[in-house]
C-alpha cells in the first residue's frame, strides 16, 4: 500500500518500506485501472491483498490485509472499493 505521513510518501511491500517523490494523487491516476484504489485520504492499498473491512467502535473502518496490517478506511471511499471488489 501507499501512504502519506507528514507530507512524505511511503510504499509498503514485502520487501520493506520504501519512499518515493510521487504524490498520492499522482499515485493513484497512475493505478488507475488497477486493483489499487484509495481507501483514505493518505492511503492507497493493493485490494488483491485485502482480507476484510470491518466496522469497528465509534463507527471506524479498517481494513486488514493479509499480512495482518491494519489500515483505516474512510466511508466516503466505500463505494469505489465494492465497485473494484465487485459487491
Amino acid at each position: 500500500y501507499f501512504e502519506t505521513v507528514d507530507g512524505k510518501t511511503f510504499f509498503y511491500t514485502e520487501n520493506g518500506t520504501f519512499e518515493t517523490a510521487a504524490r498520492l494523487y499522482q499515485l493513484e491516476e497512475k493505478l488507475a485501472g488497477t486493483s489499487f484504489a484509495r481507501i483514505s485520504k493518505s492511503t492507497i492499498a493493493n485490494l488483491k491483498k485485502l482480507r476484510c473491512i470491518r466496522a469497528e467502535k465509534y463507527s471506524r473502518l479498517i481494513a486488514t490485509l493479509v499480512n495482518r496490517e491494519r489500515l483505516m478506511v474512510s466511508r466516503q471511499y466505500m463505494d469505489e472499493i465494492r465497485h473494484k471488489l465487485g459487491v
